[in-house]
């Protein structure tokens, strides 16, 4: 398979996740968007899917895909400055043949980074074995609560994040602070530095070597957000990246 290392130069397609017509509908499906200058012209019975995003003074044109499958061969922390406002986001690279792939799954602290690293975390995860990447988001009605993260394949083998999971014994869970007015917050800050520090551990180290690159945070000017696909799902925080893992696909 083709290797990276960290300070390769990720220059080909760039990936983020974000709600289908989210615009419009905060709670439509999660798919990677891809963006592009313009739509191209297909005949009717084309099945891509493409979705026009209009702001103040531009519009943008993205192309969405609903998988995303290649060889998986490094992570990292990225503090991301969107205009005036910055955060520190989980970066996947892949490579596909000659293409490279560069997946933004947004905050480190949020589920689909947190949900994708545990399933790394899983024994069957192979890195000589393509990997198949699904996000989802699933409400469920019984216990009013969504359900989000990535589903993970590596070649024939789903990659599980199930809470009771052997291989993340020792994951921290989230911390919960009451507040007077009856709401509380959440902090995911212990349970993504366990998840990043083994993933170092247990998946780069064997992948690449000594991760030193991989463990500091490097700063990365994108566009403000009304030029980026960055609409959130709605957010159960007492769930946080601990989804059902007993999904459809």
């Amino acid at each position: 398979m083709a290797t990276h290392t960290e300070t390769a130069n990720y220059s080909g397609r760039k990936f983020t996740i974000s709600r289908k017509d989210g615009q419009q509908n905060k709670e439509g499906d999660p798919y990677f968007f891809e963006w592009i200058k313009d739509i191209p012209q297909l005949p009717p019975t084309s099945k891509r899917i493409f979705e026009t995003r209009p702001k103040k003074d531009k519009t943008d044109y993205f192309e969405l895909f609903q998988k995303i499958d290649g060889y998986f061969v490094g992570a990292a922390k990225r503090e991301v400055n969107y205009g005036d406002k910055s955060q520190t986001n989980l970066w996947v690279f892949m490579v596909d043949g000659e293409e490279d792939y560069t997946l933004d799954f947004g905050t480190f602290e949020g589920r689909y980074a947190m949900d994708f690293e545990k399933r790394l975390l899983d024994p069957n995860f192979d890195a000589s074995k393509r990997i198949s990447l699904q996000p989802y988001a699933i409400f469920n009605k019984d216990s009013n609560r969504w359900n989000i993260g990535v589903s993970v394949y590596s070649g024939p083998n789903k990659l599980e994040a199930k809470v009771d999971s052997a291989h993340l014994v020792g994951l921290p869970q989230a911390e919960e602070e009451k507040l007077r007015n009856g709401t509380s917050n959440w902090y995911f800050d212990k349970p993504a530095a366990w998840l990043w520090e083994q993933l170092n551990t247990r998946v780069l180290e064997k992948l690449i070597g000594d991760p030193v690159s991989f463990k500091q945070v490097e700063k990365v000017a994108m566009p403000a957000p009304d030029d980026y696909p960055t609409d959130a799902p709605p957010v159960d925080y007492t769930q946080g990246a601990q989804p059902d893992d007993g999904m459809p696909f």
